[in-house]
């Protein structure tokens, strides 16, 4: 990450931001899932989303893994704005 210019504290953010993210999402995978009419009942909001919501779901650990890689990529380009340096954007997945 320093080699493509973050600074040595925003790569080190970067990383546990992402670390964080990827180990969170593996411990929840194995978390037992909720009763469906219990949900609707005390958290309808909840339940509309519960599909986001499941660990296993791969689409949302990809929305969310797109989402944080976005904030690090801005954190880069706001950094090299301030600095002066050429920075390359990554192409969207």
């Amino acid at each position: 990450m320093i080699e493509a210019g973050f600074t040595p504290d925003n790569a080190g953010k970067a990383f546990r931001a992402l670390t964080n993210y990827v180990n969170g999402f593996t411990y929840h995978r194995g978390a037992p899932g909720v009763d469906d009419g219990e949900l609707s009942v005390k958290y309808p909001h909840v339940f509309l989303a519960r599909h986001y919501l499941d660990a296993r779901n791969v689409d949302a650990f990809e929305y969310g893994l797109e989402a944080l890689l976005n904030g690090i990529e801005q954190t880069l380009l706001e950094q090299s704005a301030k600095s002066g340096a050429k920075v390359r954007a990554r192409k969207p997945q």
